[in-house]
């Protein structure tokens, strides 16, 4: 009788302890089946077969939900769940702070938490996933400054911070990033200059510095980074000249310097960057409660045709001592097509326009689409073609939206919960049985 009460309790011990491992990947579990349940309706979705449950053969270690309105907080056990390699649960309503046990995922080489209601500062602990090779925050409200501890993170190739709060400095340490492609912190708080170590990060192809409160001068060291395509820092309080050093960035195709307070010169060794269109460069950006850039006459002719070097009083673009352009074209934060295109209707920008208009791809299929309904002014769509663009866009939705509907994940999360209670009432009730079993012969003896 002894016997099968132990052996009760151990089962009854067992059914337990496979609920509280249940109930640690639960929020992993629960996450993947929303974004599965709901894959044919959402908007900005892609399809992908990840699991999380440890121990499933088709387990490749990723936790994907994007888009399907997730609320609460990052619970802290997403920490003991070490054998996660990425993290996406970008586009929902996750609000709190970053847990510091997110530095248990030591294998994890992405994570991606933007377009959330985060707040508090980015926690050091994220510094001790060395093996991160993207990091992207945007779109939250972080305050603080940038954590040294991500000087530690030295296989990063994108780490973007845009839009939150923070504050401080560009750190000169981020020079250790020697595998940086895109670090971006625009439309944040940080002060001080541009750090002379950026010309280190040799392999850095995009950075963005938008809307922040930078002073100093464009450090010359810029023109290390040969294969730099974009160098964005418009909108803060630079000085002095354009550095001439900007001529070796060959493959550059978009440069926003205005509404700064540059002066002088402007170089003639820019107009050797021959893939700068009017679209994608900007000297000069005409706003009239800003400082503005003040160049000084003549600018080069080349550097003339390459971008927009306009400017007059008042917020106006106008003409320009013998250039006889007299077009006038009122302020507008999305003036150009490139610019448009890239905060409205891309990943870097947050796709803010297209996930609002339902566009899943705004930079593949439905890229004219989100073309037409989002920027249509700014790249002078033909209405002819916007027809066309949006007429498809409209029948790919309504495929989508005619496919089969998958479960509610409310119910799925149910099943789960409800399964595992079953079979711990099963473990009890067969242990119970068995007892009775045994004693019933041994009373009528």
């Amino acid at each position: 009788h002894c016997q099968w009460e132990q052996r009760g309790a151990r089962q009854l011990r067992g059914a337990l302890r496979t609920m509280t491992s249940l109930g640690r990947q639960l929020v992993a579990a629960l996450v993947v089946g929303l974004s599965r349940a709901t894959e044919m309706s959402l908007l900005n979705y892609t399809a992908y077969d990840e699991c999380v449950v440890q121990g499933l053969p088709s387990c490749n270690g990723e936790l994907f939900a994007v888009h399907v309105i997730v609320t609460g907080t990052l619970p802290t056990e997403l920490g003991e769940a070490t054998w996660l390699t990425s993290i996406e649960l970008h586009e929902n309503s996750l609000v709190g702070t970053i847990p510091t046990e997110l530095g248990n995922l030591v294998d994890l080489v992405n994570l991606d938490l933007h377009a959330n209601q985060l707040s508090g500062s980015i926690p050091t602990e994220i510094g001790l996933l060395t093996d991160l090779t993207s990091l992207v925050l945007t779109q939250n409200l972080l305050s603080g400054e940038a954590p040294s501890e991500l000087t530690n993170l030295t296989k990063l190739k994108q780490l973007t911070l845009i839009e939150n709060s923070l504050t401080g400095t560009i750190p000169t340490e981020w020079a250790a990033f020697t595998e940086m492609e895109k670090l971006s912190v625009d439309f944040n708080q940080m002060t001080g200059t541009l750090p002379t170590e950026i010309g280190l990060m040799t392999t850095l192809a995009m950075f963005e510095a938008v809307y922040n409160s930078l002073t100093g001068t464009l450090p010359t060291e810029l023109g290390n980074l040969v294969g730099l395509s974009g160098l964005l820092v418009s909108r803060n309080s630079l000085i002095g000249t354009i550095p001439s050093e900007i001529g070796l960035l060959t493959n550059m195709i978009a440069l926003y310097l205005s509404a700064n307070q540059l002066t002088g010169l402007v170089p003639t060794e820019l107009g050797m960057v021959e893939q700068l269109e009017p679209d994608n460069c900007e000297l000069i950006y005409p706003a009239a409660t800003e400082p503005l850039n003040r160049f000084d006459a003549p600018i080069p002719p080349r550097v003339q045709s390459m971008c927009v070097v306009d400017s007059t009083e008042g917020g106006f673009l106008g003409p320009l001592s013998g250039r006889g352009n007299t077009r006038l074209v009122p302020h507008d934060a999305h003036m150009t097509c490139g610019v448009c295109m890239h905060h409205r209707c891309s990943s870097w920008g947050g796709n803010k326009c297209a996930s609002r208009k339902g566009y899943a791809h705004p930079e593949g299929m439905d890229r004219g689409a989100c073309m037409c309904a989002c920027c249509g002014n700014q790249c002078s769509i033909k209405n002819a073609h916007c027809e066309l663009h949006l007429r498809e866009a409209d029948e790919r939705a309504a495929l989508r939206a005619a496919e089969p509907t998958a479960p509610s994940p409310l119910l799925v999360l149910a099943v789960a919960v409800a399964a595992v209670g079953v079979f711990a009432a099963a473990a009890v009730i067969f242990g119970r049985a068995r007892r009775q079993s045994i004693a019933e012969p041994s009373a009528m003896r």
